[in-house]
């Protein structure tokens, strides 16, 4: 029976290590379903309407953070008094969007504690966030030219 309660123990220290050691997550690539209910809208200054979805793999969504700096500067320059200057420290929502012949992906960025980060639904349904102030912003980037582009607001 001790040895029992002792494997019970470690495997429960384990458990609360692997927990304590993950990062948390701060973006999710939402399926395509989501990206569809887009498709024939006009966001943010598009050049044509959405007329497809597509999956971003981890390497198009990695090149994309890396220039995030580039929110930064458009919302600077879209939103004065209201800049994003953590634009990775916001919880990100990507959609994976075909405009014309460019494939973009569409970022939908916003606060969340804890506590919200635990509901499953923010990360396969899409959140319509409005009036968030500085705590939320939305762009879409060009993965071909790799530069963000449209809103930062």
């Amino acid at each position: 029976m001790p040895q029992r309660k002792l494997f019970i123990a470690v495997v429960l220290a384990l458990n609360l290590v692997a927990s304590q050691a993950q990062p948390e997550q701060r973006s999710v690539v939402l399926p395509q379903t989501e990206a569809r209910t887009l498709i024939g809208a006009r966001l943010f200054g598009l050049p044509s309407k959405i007329t497809g979805t597509w999956e971003p793999k981890q390497n198009d969504t990695a090149d994309m953070e890396t220039n995030f700096n580039q929110v930064t500067a458009l919302s600077r320059k879209n939103s004065p008094g209201q800049q994003v200057d953590s634009p990775a420290s916001l919880f990100r929502q990507y959609l994976g969007l075909i405009a014309g012949k460019r494939k973009l992906i569409y970022v939908n960025a916003f606060c969340m504690d804890k506590k919200e980060m635990q509901p499953r639904y923010r990360r396969y349904l899409f959140q319509g966030i409005e009036g968030g102030g500085s705590c939320e912003w939305q762009a879409w980037y060009d993965v071909s030219a790799k530069k963000i582009r449209g809103s930062a607001r």
